[in-house]
């Protein structure tokens, strides 16, 4: 009966073993949630160097009796920019100042221009890694003519660029740009130009 009784228990303990063994295993892991790292925002001061290309006309009405006249101008301008913005999550606010050296010249021997001053204000679309955008402001040109004095004036600029970002501190820009000044400094000569520029920025 004892021999009966001992045999029933392990029999017993074998079948009830592999459940308790079951019920007492590792508890599930949490999952492991990896942080997504913030695209930085176009906020803040920035600055960098450009290059462009231009072409247009210098254009003027004629003397009395005279039929009007019109002569090319075109090259290359360098300089650097600076700016500071505002991101508002989606939209983005901004100026912008460029100082721009120029070898774009005259047709025909007439003059070039020496130098670029621009003062622009900037509103796009942040779309995250790029900045999407149009312009519009004031610039001022130093042209040389064939005499020995510089002239000076003002007019329009405006147009559209695209920024990217290439690191959480750098972008490349580029942009294209119209310019217009009536009367240039009282000679009655109109100048439009149309510039295409490249640059590297840094946002400090």
């Amino acid at each position: 009966m004892t021999r009966t009784l001992l045999a029933a228990t392990v029999a017993a303990l074998a079948l009830t073993g592999p459940a308790l063994a079951g019920g007492t295993g590792p508890a599930a892991q949490p999952p492991v949630i990896i942080p997504v790292a913030p695209t930085p925002d176009w906020g803040g001061f920035y600055g960098g160097v450009m290059l462009e290309w231009g072409q247009g006309t210098v254009s003027n009405s004629g003397a009395p009796g005279r039929g009007p006249t019109s002569v090319d101008i075109d090259g290359i301008n360098y300089g650097i920019f600076a700016g500071y913005r505002v991101d508002y999550g989606s939209t983005v606010f901004g100026v912008e100042l460029d100082l721009v050296s120029s070898d774009m010249s005259v047709s025909g021997g007439v003059g070039e221009v020496d130098s670029l001053i621009r003062g622009t204000l900037e509103y796009g679309v942040d779309t995250g890694n790029a900045f999407l955008y149009g312009t519009a402001g004031v610039f001022g040109a130093t042209i040389s003519p064939s005499g020995p004095f510089d002239d000076y004036d003002w007019g329009f600029v405006g147009g559209f660029g695209v920024d990217y970002r290439l690191s959480a501190s750098t972008f490349l820009a580029a942009e294209v740009l119209y310019h217009r000044i009536d009367d240039f400094s009282g000679s009655g000569a109109d100048i439009d130009a149309t510039t295409i520029g490249l640059g590297i920025g840094f946002e400090f």
